[in-house]
C-alpha cells in the first residue's frame, strides 16, 4: 500500500504562529503581514515527512477581498501562496 503524506492545517498554523488577533481575512491576513512565514511552515511539514504541500488559498476569495477593498490583490495573493509552497518544496532535503 502506498501512503501519501499531506501537510497539516496550513491556515490554522499560520494564524497561530503569526500571533496576531484574528481578522475576517484569517490566514490570508497573516500571509500578507508575515512574508516568509508560510514557506517556513511548509518547510516544517516537509521536514516532518510531508510529501505534498497544499496552498494557503482557502481564504483568498474575491468576496472577502472586496469587503476589505483589496480585490485587486487576488492574483498576487494566489501567486504568493503558491510561490511559498513551491519554495519550501525546492528546499526540502
Amino acid at each position: 500500500m502506498k501512503v501519501t503524506l499531506l501537510d497539516g492545517g496550513i491556515g490554522q498554523e499560520l494564524v497561530k504562529r503569526a500571533g496576531d488577533s484574528p481578522t475576517p481575512l484569517w490566514s490570508m491576513q497573516a500571509m500578507m503581514d508575515h512574508p516568509g512565514l508560510l514557506e517556513a511552515i511548509h518547510q516544517d511539514y516537509f521536514d516532518a515527512g510531508a510529501t505534498i504541500a497544499t496552498a494557503n488559498t482557502y481564504a483568498v476569495l474575491r468576496d472577502r477581498l472586496v469587503k476589505d477593498g483589496i480585490e485587486d490583490r487576488f492574483a498576487s495573493l494566489q501567486s504568493a501562496a503558491l510561490a511559498e509552497a513551491c519554495a519550501a518544496a525546492r528546499g526540502r532535503g
